[in-house]
């Protein structure tokens, strides 16, 4: 049986600290999105939508990695930057373990100067990458540098995944 699942995840932001690279086109010059059933409705919220493809939490094989799995505790994270993007916005991020991406994913459109997601593991890393590119459009993705290096000699390589 394929160990793969593919998982949907949904977080409300504030329009003021979006990441506006996105094809939105229902957004103005002053952040405000208008409703196109009618013109007077403002939402002060945007949602993003995030779909991540990793190992079943449950499955019965033991994996070599904990970061080919998505962790609770990656949604409660969302849910707290979501309430706190001042935590973000216009600041240098590194996330370091990013697993399958969620965290970063969602970072990245809370309007950081820079995101950038590391992960010590190359199966991981293969898994992030398919989940960045599969999440972020045609123009998010000219701000996304794929790099490897090695932190020091015993290391196998970290790399850098989502740089904004």
């Amino acid at each position: 049986p394929d160990p793969y699942v593919t998982i949907p995840f949904t977080f409300e932001v504030p329009f003021s600290c979006c990441n506006t690279n996105d094809d939105d086109d229902d957004l103005d010059d002053d952040d405000n999105h208008h409703d196109a059933s009618t013109s007077t409705t403002t939402k002060s919220t945007r949602e993003v939508a995030i779909t991540l493809k990793g190992f079943k939490h449950e499955h019965e094989r033991i994996f070599d990695s904990t970061g080919l799995t998505l962790w609770r505790a990656s949604k409660i994270l969302c849910d707290y930057l979501c309430n706190n993007t001042h935590l973000i916005k216009g600041k240098n991020v590194l996330e370091l373990g990013a697993g399958l991406g969620l965290c970063g994913l969602l970072t990245y459109h809370l309007n950081p100067a820079r995101m950038v997601m590391t992960d010590g593991d190359t199966d991981v890393l293969v898994e992030m990458r398919y989940n960045v590119d599969s999440n972020l459009t045609s123009i998010s993705k000219n701000n996304v540098v794929h790099s490897s290096q090695k932190i020091n000699e015993n290391d196998e390589g970290n790399e850098e995944i989502c740089n904004k």
